[in-house]
C-alpha cells in the first residue's frame, strides 16, 4: 500500500505597503497570481488602502488580501497625537495580522522589515526580501524612518536569516558587500508575456484614447514623483512638439505630482496634445498607443516598465541612471542627463518616421523567454524551497 502524501499547503505572505500601481507592487501581484496554488496557499498583507485594480484583481482570482488599517480605530484622524498613536498602533496591529497569518514563508518588499522585527515571528518561518532599487538610494536618502529599516533588515539578516533578493548583479555585488553577505539571489523582474502577445491594435487603443491616429505619440509610464524626472520629461517634449506639431504625449501614472504637471500642460499650448491615465491594468494595450518610450529617471532600480516597454516593440529612450541590466534588446539607447533636453528631442525625433522606426524595432531582437513571469515565479518558488 503506497504512503499518503502530505499534503498541506506552505502558507506564503507577501507583504508590501499597499497595491499602488508602482513596480514593486505589479510584481507583487504576477508573483501570487502566478504561485502553483496546488502547493501554496498565498496571500497578501498591506497596512494602507490603495485606490488601484490591483485589489480587485487580486479579489477576483481568489487571493486574500489583508489590511492592517481596517483595525486601525484612530485612522484618518486629524493632530499630533493621533498620528503619532497610528505610527506606534501600527506595529502592534501588523504584528498581532503576522501572528494570526502563520505564515510558512514571509516575503517583504519595500521599507517594511521594521514591521517584521518588532513581530518576533517563529524560527521556523522563512524569511526573504526583495530589493527593488539601489541600495545606497533606497536605506540612505537622509530619512530616519529608512535607516532604522535598514538597521531592521541586518537584524533580520543577521539573527533570522533572511534570504536577499535583487534585480541585478551589480546591485547583488552591493547588497552583498552593505550587509556583509554573499548569498544574496539576482531575480529577474519578470512581465506577464501572455498579456502583451495578446495586446489590442494601435489603431483601436489610440481610438479609444482619442488620440489622432497620425500623431507621433511619445509615451512614459511611472508613479508622479521626483525621481521619475517628469519636468525633464516635459522640457523634451515642448522641444518635440516645437518640431513636429502632430506629436503627443501620452503619460500614465499616479502620484503626489502629478496635479501640478497637469497643470503645467494645461497652461501650454500643448494643452491638446497629452493625455494622463492614473491607476490602469491594461499597460500592454495603452503602449500599443504609443511609437517611442522615454524615460528620464534620475535613479532606477530594474524596471519592470522598461522590459514592458520593450516587449511593446518601442524604441526606449533611457537615461543612463537607469541599470543597464534594464537593456534585454537592442531597443534601448541610454542618454546622459548632462544632455539638455534639446539633445535628447533630437535623438528621439530620429523615430519620427515610420519606416526607420519599423527598421529600428525589427532589429532590436526578442525579450528573452527568461523575462516571461511563468518562469521568474518557477524560479522563486526554487529559492524559498532552498534550491536555488
Amino acid at each position: 500500500m503506497k504512503e499518503k502524501r502530505n499534503c498541506k499547503k506552505k502558507k506564503i505572505v507577501q507583504f508590501i505597503h499597499g497595491l499602488n500601481m508602482g513596480g514593486a507592487e505589479t510584481l507583487v501581484k504576477d508573483y501570487v497570481l502566478g504561485f502553483d496554488k496546488e502547493k501554496y496557499d498565498v496571500s497578501v498583507l498591506c497596512y494602507e488602502h490603495c485606490d488601484s485594480p490591483y485589489e480587485a484583481i487580486l479579489r477576483d482570482a481568489g487571493i486574500k488580501v489583508v489590511y492592517v488599517c481596517d483595525d486601525m480605530k484612530h485612522l484618518g484622524k486629524k493632530g499630533i497625537i493621533p498620528k503619532v498613536w497610528n505610527h506606534y498602533q501600527l506595529y502592534f496591529e501588523i504584528r498581532k495580522r503576522l501572528r494570526a497569518m502563520q505564515p510558512d514563508i514571509l516575503h517583504t518588499h519595500l521599507t517594511v522589515n521594521t514591521y517584521v522585527w518588532f513581530a518576533h515571528l517563529p524560527k521556523t518561518v522563512k524569511l526573504f526580501h526583495t530589493v527593488h532599487s539601489e541600495p545606497l538610494a533606497l536605506w540612505f536618502d537622509g530619512h530616519f524612518l529608512r535607516k532604522i529599516d535598514f538597521k531592521a533588515t541586518c537584524r533580520l539578516i543577521q539573527y533570522r536569516k533572511q534570504r536577499m533578493i535583487v534585480l541585478h548583479d551589480k546591485m547583488r555585488q552591493e547588497v552583498n558587500r552593505l550587509f556583509h553577505i554573499n548569498n544574496a539571489v539576482v531575480l529577474n523582474n519578470g512581465i506577464r508575456f501572455s498579456v502583451f502577445e495578446r495586446a489590442k491594435s494601435k489603431e483601436e487603443v489610440r481610438e479609444a484614447l482619442q488620440i489622432p491616429q497620425q500623431a507621433f505619440v511619445i509615451g512614459h509610464v511611472g508613479r508622479f514623483s521626483d525621481e521619475k524626472n517628469h519636468a525633464f520629461l516635459l522640457r523634451v517634449f515642448k522641444e518635440i512638439y516645437a518640431c513636429d506639431p502632430n506629436a503627443f504625449l501620452l503619460m500614465v501614472g499616479a502620484g503626489e505630482e502629478k496635479e501640478k504637471y497637469q497643470q503645467q500642460l494645461d497652461r501650454s499650448p500643448m494643452k491638446e496634445h497629452y493625455r494622463i491615465l492614473s491607476n490602469r491594468s491594461d499597460v500592454a494595450d495603452i503602449m500599443q498607443a504609443m511609437d517611442v518610450f522615454v524615460f528620464p529617471s534620475k535613479f532606477e532600480g530594474l524596471s519592470v516598465t522598461m522590459v514592458e516597454a520593450q516587449k511593446s516593440g518601442l524604441p526606449c529612450f533611457v537615461s543612463d541612471a537607469v541599470s543597464v541590466d534594464t537593456k534585454v534588446t537592442d531597443l534601448v539607447t541610454f542618454l546622459s542627463l548632462d544632455k539638455d533636453e534639446k539633445e535628447w528631442a533630437g535623438e528621439v525625433l530620429k523615430m519620427k518616421d515610420s519606416a526607420v522606426r519599423k527598421a529600428f524595432v525589427n532589429q532590436g531582437g526578442e525579450v528573452p523567454v527568461t523575462w516571461d513571469m511563468k518562469q521568474v515565479v518557477k524560479r522563486l518558488e526554487n529559492i524559498y524551497e532552498g534550491e536555488a
